[in-house]
């Protein structure tokens, strides 16, 4: 959670392999930077008129890439301006899709940033825990 318009910045070095609206809409856009070792660092829910990169270019760690787009939607009586940085690896064959097809294999972020390579400016907290099925489906909670 961030405020809309802070400015994303690469964590990892790599080649800009996909800017793609994944779901229609403005909110739903992605930078995806492939690394070295092959993982796709996807950015979800850039402003699409910021995003500074094109495909096939080459970004090292650091470089902006564009800024939060303002999260018009509320949950629970606030509004969550916010990032989604997946790191995962296209298993599919042929040019990497966008995201969230099958294909991918996700995981954890923490698992390939190095320690001291990030700050937190606030502790993580969490205050609730929805579920639900995908995108299109009402999220109920944990507790019901």
């Amino acid at each position: 959670r961030v405020p809309a318009g802070t400015v994303v910045h690469a964590a990892n070095s790599g080649t800009v392999v996909k800017i793609e609206n994944y779901y229609g809409g403005d909110l739903y856009w992605s930078v995806g930077i492939q690394d070295s070792s092959g993982i796709v660092w996807q950015y979800h829910h850039m402003a699409p008129a910021s995003i500074t990169v094109t495909e096939g270019a080459s970004v090292t760690a650091g470089d902006p890439l564009g800024e939060i787009i303002a999260w018009p939607r509320s949950m629970n009586g606030a509004t969550y301006h916010h990032l989604h940085l997946n790191t995962a690896r296209w298993d599919g064959g042929g040019p990497v899709p966008k995201p969230y097809v099958e294909g991918w294999t996700y995981f954890n972020p923490l698992r390939f940033l190095k320690k001291g390579g990030y700050v937190e400016s606030e502790a993580p907290m969490q205050f609730d825990v929805y579920y639900a099925e995908n995108e299109a489906t009402t999220a109920f909670a944990a507790s019901s």
